[in-house]
């Protein structure tokens, strides 16, 4: 069912975003090396920790694109599509902003991590994942520790900042950290 699928994607957009950070505390951005789509110029690489993590990011990606397009599959070819047809708007975003987030991933890669383009690459899978809560009307839960951090002049934007957003967003600044 649609609601399925869609809580399905978000929580998978959710959790593509969680592993970034993953990969990114790690230092295992470049475990790949600076191949895209390829990992060390293979499909399948060598299973060693840092190769491990960005590979691993790398298929949640997979898997959200695959998502994604089943979303707007299913509403285009929805027998309600006329009632539905409000959320061809929100999907054809959130398609769009795949494509977007993928290509800043590659171009991360290509140069080497610098930290602007990881932030633009963060913000765009926020987007995604706003794109989709919106769609489907479901709430999201913001832990914005890092909203004091800068990198090279970026801000991070709140995803309830995002257009349709700040009625469904719950943020808890960090509240996991503070009273730990």
């Amino acid at each position: 069912s649609l609601p399925l699928l869609a809580t399905i994607t978000l929580g998978t957009a959710w959790a593509e975003i969680f592993w970034g950070g993953v990969v990114r505390l790690s230092k295992s951005g470049l475990g790949c090396a600076d191949n895209w789509p390829l990992c060390n110029g293979k499909v399948y690489p060598f299973w060693e920790q840092p190769v491990l993590i960005e590979y691993i990011h790398r298929l949640i990606a997979g898997l959200i694109s695959g998502l994604v397009i089943a979303l707007l599959v299913i509403i285009l070819r929805s027998p309600d599509r006329r009632q539905n047809r409000w959320l061809l708007g929100p999907v054809l975003l959130a398609v769009a902003l795949f494509v977007v987030q993928a290509l800043l991933g590659a171009i991360v890669v290509w140069f080497d991590l610098k930290s602007g383009l990881v932030m633009a690459h963060l913000a765009t899978s926020m987007l995604l994942l706003a794109a989709i809560a919106a769609e489907h009307d479901l709430t999201i839960i913001s832990d914005e520790i890092y909203d004091h951090c800068l990198y090279d002049g970026a801000v991070l934007t709140s995803p309830a900042a995002l257009p349709d957003m700040h009625e469904r967003t719950l943020t808890i600044n960090s509240v996991s950290k503070t009273y730990a």
